[in-house]
């Protein structure tokens, strides 16, 4: 499914009232990689703020993990 109608990135990262965008970054990823490499994905929809597509990834913030994640999401990276 392609959830991008819902939100362009900069929307997503405008949407913390708290922080400035630039604080946040938008990452295509699939979730059969994340949970190939071990991570636990969670579909969580946000009703309040109507995101369909809010999903959680659970994990040890650790160094080791954003590497990994960063990876992920460079070979998920969308085509165009």
């Amino acid at each position: 499914m392609d959830w991008s109608k819902y939100s362009l990135p900069y929307e997503t990262q405008c949407r913390r009232k708290d922080k400035p965008p630039t604080d946040f970054r938008v990452a295509f990823l699939l979730t059969g990689l994340i949970r190939e490499a071990g991570f636990v994905v969670e579909h969580d929809p946000d009703p309040k703020t109507n995101n369909r597509a809010h999903t959680e990834v659970i994990s040890q913030d650790s160094p080791q993990q954003r590497i990994e994640l960063a990876k992920i999401a460079n070979r998920a990276r969308r085509p165009g």
